[in-house]
């Protein structure tokens, strides 16, 4: 995975902020890991001391957003911040069903009543 780094200008009246939107770009680029990079940035920044209204700012996020990330950071770590694909549903079949399947499959759709090769239409 690539490791993007956040550009900061200077600390003003308004807190740090942004020098460019290069470091969005980049992770953008490489699709929906950009979120989990914001995330990993977001505590990161946390760690540097940045206040977590000044962390919002530079990311472009709300101020509860970042609350949640580093209540996650906190609890777990970056691994907690790491993306999490969702579980989905579980199997209806026993793994002893799954283990057939190859095999029936391999009759082919005619020995289950079906025309043609086609599991589709009886």
């Amino acid at each position: 995975m690539a490791t993007f780094h956040l550009k900061v200008s200077g600390r003003g009246s308004k807190g740090p902020q942004c020098a460019g939107t290069q470091g969005m770009r980049e992770a953008r680029a490489i699709g929906q890991d950009w979120r989990e990079w914001r995330r990993l940035r977001a505590w990161e920044l946390k760690q540097q001391g940045w206040q977590q209204r000044a962390i919002a700012r530079a990311l472009g996020v709300t101020e509860g957003a970042v609350s949640q990330w580093v209540t996650r950071g906190r609890q777990g770590g970056g691994a907690a911040l790491r993306h999490r694909p969702p579980p989905g549903p579980s199997s209806r079949l026993t793994p002893e069903q799954l283990a057939q399947l190859p095999t029936l499959l391999a009759h082919g759709a005619e020995a289950f009543g079906f025309r043609g090769d086609v599991l589709m239409s009886h």
